[in-house]
């Protein structure tokens, strides 16, 4: 089966709130969790799913695993999108101040994403020409 269906099925598990499905789809696509320097893309996009799914199923040691994991691959240098990824997932496993701490971190990323987002909208809105195409966001 592809592995596509397996991230797919991990989605709707934790839309729904079964995380114990949720957990078992996604170490189908990762079964040793997340190895820095092996890691496949889509490991990657199940990455924080996998942390979630492991700690609210009684896994914490397997999700602060696979945290140590996501630092050890650097993926947080991707992209804001990623560090706020990261740092959410670094939230999950921790307690207290340095929970609050994390997700204040995570909350941070997604609004440069957002920036970053828009930023690219306005510029896919441009023809290479420099003219805006008609009904296009300005803002």
């Amino acid at each position: 089966m592809p592995q596509h269906v397996y991230r797919v099925r991990t989605l709707a598990a934790i839309g729904r709130g079964d995380y114990e499905t949720a957990y078992a789809e996604a170490t189908k696509i990762s079964p040793r969790g997340l190895e820095p320097g092996t890691a496949r893309q889509l490991q990657l996009f199940v990455a924080y799913d996998l942390v979630e799914a492991a700690v609210r199923t009684g896994r914490s040691d397997q999700a602060r695993d696979y945290v140590e994991a996501m630092l050890r691959m650097g993926i947080t240098k991707i992209s804001s999108r990623w560090a706020m990824l990261v740092a959410g997932a670094q939230g999950l496993v921790s307690e207290g101040e340095m929970a609050s701490a994390h997700f204040e971190r995570a909350l941070a990323a997604a609004a440069r994403e957002s920036v970053a987002l828009r930023t690219r909208a306005r510029a896919a809105a441009v023809r290479p020409t420099g003219k805006r195409l008609s009904g296009s966001a300005t803002g």
